[in-house]
């Protein structure tokens, strides 16, 4: 877990996040678009393996999903103590705890 020192490293961490995911979509897209081609029998099998989830593609999505979990818990932790926060100084001003 990263720590967050700021709001703009939190906006940045949700650019990443945010990068992370297209990543993701782009490869499952490619990796959808191969398995048609497979249908139309314009790659082999061995292609089709190269772009899988079994192959080094399937291996690098594997790994960014991994860091987006990762980022995406550092994120929700942000979150959570900044609406602790909120909620502690609303309750501080209206004279609660």
């Amino acid at each position: 877990m990263a720590i967050i020192e700021s709001d703009a490293h939190y906006r940045d961490i949700l650019r990443r996040i945010a990068a992370l995911e297209a990543l993701v979509a782009g490869v499952r897209a490619i990796q959808a678009e191969a398995i048609a081609e497979r249908a139309l029998g314009r790659l082999t099998d061995e292609d089709v393996r190269d772009v899988g989830d079994e192959g080094p593609l399937g291996d690098a999505v594997a790994n960014l999903t991994y860091t987006l979990k990762n980022l995406s818990s550092d994120a929700a932790d942000w979150e959570a103590f900044a609406d602790y926060g909120a909620r502690t100084v609303a309750g501080v001003a209206g004279g609660g705890a």
